[in-house]
């Protein structure tokens, strides 16, 4: 066989076990039974859909399909019978996948190309129990998806090394996780935690406003009473009417409604900044 040989195209699916090294230290030596079932039970979904191992390494698995279809299928498999599972220990096992549709050339260290650097990014994009997909493997199925499997667009990240940015897609299913942290890559956050973040800040520059109207009106008043209070007074009681407060009052009450706005102004920036910690 010539080196670089193609190979087709393939969807790749690339896994990772999520604090593998705190596992370790906590199970001791029966982590490698964790490792031997975590092998079993991949293999074996793989296997169940026309998947076969390209490369593993430790806890990490390379795996390629002859469809997009299979290998999602599969994906969603793993997830579900890994949550499903009892771990050593009763630990909360949680592995990343991703995966991407490409033509791979294969060489005699194994798959190689643009394509299986993408994946491999994919996968340490995603957080443990997320499996994400490119824009290439989800077009291969929207005409045709997998029963009761969906796909929530989670925008476009620039992914280690790639010089280029690409949207990303959660893969989800009824009974597994749905709601992660926003993905491990250093480009801006989600286009939800975006839209998040626009409506908080519109929602500042209200306030904001509102506060200065407010204190620009309280000055005014204010100033008006200091033209004469003693005048306004005279004038009250010569008509029969309550007496005007004196200038020294009305800045006192200003003063007290001022403070009352800048408290409501601090609990909402603090909720805002709650919520998009949350996010």
């Amino acid at each position: 066989m010539s080196a670089n040989t193609p190979v087709g195209t393939v969807t790749m699916l690339f896994t990772d076990i999520e604090g593998s090294t705190t596992l370790l230290r906590s199970l001791g030596t029966r982590y490698g039974d964790l490792v031997r079932d975590h092998h079993n039970l991949l293999r074996a979904v793989a296997a169940a859909h026309a998947g076969r191992v390209v490369d593993t390494q430790g806890d990490a698995f390379f795996f390629a399909f002859p469809s997009a279809k299979e290998a999602l299928v599969a994906g969603v498999e793993a997830q579900r019978k890994l949550s499903e599972h009892v771990w050593p220990d009763e630990v909360d096992l949680r592995v990343r996948m991703g995966m991407h549709t490409g033509e791979p050339a294969l060489g005699s260290e194994g798959y190689l190309g643009i394509d299986v650097v993408n994946a491999a990014r994919i996968c340490a994009a995603a957080h443990g129990g997320q499996l994400l997909v490119s824009e290439t493997t989800r077009a291969l199925v929207r005409s045709d998806p997998p029963d009761g499997i969906g796909f929530r667009d989670l925008g476009e990240h620039n992914l280690k090394g790639l010089g280029h940015s690409q949207r990303l897609y959660q893969v989800e299913m009824a009974g597994l996780p749905d709601r992660f942290p926003p993905l491990r890559t250093a480009d801006p956050e989600p286009a939800a935690v975006a839209g998040m973040e626009k409506r908080a800040d519109a929602l500042a520059e209200r306030i904001n406003a509102a506060v200065l109207s407010h204190v620009e009106s309280t000055l005014q008043r204010a100033l008006a009473g200091e033209s004469g209070p003693g005048r306004g007074q005279v004038k009250a009681e010569s008509e029969g009417e309550e007496p005007m407060p004196a200038a020294g009052e009305i800045m006192k009450l200003s003063v007290v409604g001022l403070a009352t706005l800048l408290l409501l102004v601090i609990v909402v920036v603090l909720s805002i900044w709650l919520v998009k910690s949350v996010l």
